[in-house]
């Protein structure tokens, strides 16, 4: 069986990962300059700002100071916790994915470029967010691996804020600078997921939990 540090290594790899390709991706595209800010609820982007920093909080004490979380616990099976490690393995590609094909035209923040180009390559032929998408399963692994209810509740909630508050403006934002174009792609494409993207994800997935579990029966012997 595997310790709490095995599932600690597991999620601080994935979270190094993922913060590696955002940060790179990031200071990328500021380089690339020409944008055009589209403003944003100050108000929500405060609240989700105080949130986030509680979740930072909440997974780098589980991550270093595990002590300090426990109370929010949850006796998640071992087997359920090596699904997010494998959901969360997955995720490091087509996060990578997703950023490399935004390349210059990537922003965390509802921004465009004035000779801004509609992307409709990589996962973007199936689905129109699929950066949500992504983030939403990060979120996920979180929870899974942490089998923590607090970490959970905390940035699930934090990602149900952000999809409610920002998928309609950021439509209507490629509908104003795309028109036709859009509206044209919307209707060929699934909102964030789709079925050969889900499709992907699961064998994905299936495939990093075998190779998991072979490492772990013949090798390692986490199980």
């Amino acid at each position: 069986m595997p310790d709490e540090v095995t599932f600690r290594m597991f999620l601080a790899s994935i979270l190094i990962c993922t913060a590696a390709i955002r940060a790179y991706y990031g200071i990328s595209s500021k380089r690339a300059g020409g944008r055009i800010s589209i403003s944003e609820n100050k108000l929500i982007t405060g609240i989700m700002s105080i949130v986030g920093l509680f979740g930072a909080y909440l997974l780098f004490g589980y991550l270093i100071f595990p002590d300090t979380v426990v109370w929010s616990a949850l006796p998640l099976p071992s087997w359920l916790r090596w699904v997010g490690v494998a959901l969360g393995i997955t995720t490091i590609p087509l996060f990578f994915s997703v950023h490399h094909t935004l390349g210059k035209y990537f922003s965390a923040a509802l921004q465009v470029k004035k000779e801004h180009v509609l992307v409709t390559s990589g996962l973007y032929r199936w689905v129109r967010h699929p950066m949500y998408a992504v983030l939403l399963l990060l979120m996920m692994t979180f929870f899974l691996v942490s089998a923590n209810w607090a970490i959970g509740v905390t940035f699930l909630g934090v990602s149900a804020v952000i999809l409610s508050s920002r998928v309609g403006k950021e439509e209507a934002m490629m509908v104003k600078k795309f028109g036709n174009e859009y509206r044209t792609y919307q209707q060929r494409t699934g909102c964030l997921f789709a079925a050969n993207f889900l499709l992907l994800i699961i064998v994905l997935c299936l495939i990093v939990f075998a190779i998991l579990w072979l490492m772990s029966t013949f090798i390692l012997g986490f199980f």
